[in-house]
């Protein structure tokens, strides 16, 4: 199926209404990357901007 089938299948639901297809803050993660940046957010954090040691 092609992106613009897909478009038209929206207007065509939704009786050609403004349709937001913008999604780039909430793009979703594909599950492969989200599990090899997950260690980064739960045990090899820090504060990037700190200036101090424990914050590294």
């Amino acid at each position: 199926m092609s992106v613009n089938s897909d478009i038209n299948k929206l207007l065509k639901a939704y009786k050609k209404r403004h349709i937001y297809l913008d999604h780039a803050a909430t793009t979703p993660v594909d599950p492969a990357v989200k599990k090899a940046a997950d260690p980064y957010f739960t045990e090899e954090f820090g504060n990037p901007s700190a200036f101090y040691e424990i914050g590294l």
